[in-house]
């Protein structure tokens, strides 16, 4: 089984280069886009955050490195 830890960024379709600099998210989520891609093997998704990698800090990494 594959284990999917998300943390936002450019699979989810988060975008922070947009002229009002908001957050935008993409309508289609990994779930779906595996769904799409007829993925047939055993998967769980986990959230851990939904940033940008840019904005990822030292503690965000120490904590994925936990999960």
């Amino acid at each position: 089984m594959i284990h999917i830890i998300t943390t936002g960024g450019t699979i989810e379709g988060l975008d922070y280069e947009n002229p009002e600099n908001k957050l935008e998210q993409s309508k289609m989520t990994i779930r779906e886009f595996l769904n799409s891609a007829n993925v047939s093997f055993p998967y769980i998704i986990e959230k851990a955050f939904a940033k940008d990698s840019r904005s990822i800090t030292n503690e965000d990494r120490i904590f994925l490195l936990k999960k």
